[in-house]
């Protein structure tokens, strides 16, 4: 029995509690407007910084020493990379753009126009990718050759692909 007359002591303990309730109310205080600016922002990177044509033969269509991988990174709605090449030149002469041919990955079907079948000579701009909003991630492998002639003199021909890229928020 004296553990039924515990419990109606515990109970009565438990509702008045340790000391008077007090009933606490949340005040609003200041407040911080919040403001972020996003900016547009795109990289576009390349897996090698040079291309080397090794012409050791009769004149002809050569390939470069290595594919070029392009990486591209952008928050943009639309964003595209476009490339041109400069004259190759050298004390002995040059070779013009218009014999210089990009072949992308993804457009193998291209007609031949000097360079071969999935090749554009490089005399103009050409587009190379686009796409959206991505992190950065290779999305085209482009193939590079020339096309020498009796006329090309010996010696190092030096020269430059430009990338340029366009985004659209």
């Amino acid at each position: 029995m004296r553990g039924l007359m515990l419990i109606p002591f515990l109970c009565a303990l438990a509702i008045a509690g340790a000391g008077p309730v007090s009933a606490q109310t949340e005040v609003a205080g200041p407040s911080l407007a919040v403001i972020a600016e996003v900016g547009s922002y795109m990289t576009v990177s390349l897996s090698t910084d040079a291309l080397h044509f090794a012409v050791a033969g009769p004149p002809g269509v050569y390939g470069a020493d290595v594919p070029v991988s392009v990486t591209v990174g952008c928050n943009a709605g639309t964003w595209s990379v476009s490339c041109a090449a400069s004259a190759l030149t050298s004390s002995n002469g040059s070779i013009g753009p218009e014999r210089l041919f990009m072949g992308r990955q993804s457009a193998p079907d291209t007609p031949d126009q000097g360079g071969g079948l999935g090749f554009d000579t490089m005399d103009l701009k050409r587009m190379v990718t686009q796409g959206g909003p991505q992190a950065p991630q290779a999305v085209e492998t482009l193939d590079f050759r020339i096309l020498t002639k009796w006329e090309d003199r010996p010696g190092t021909y030096q020269g430059t692909i430009t990338f340029t890229y366009l985004m659209t928020p």
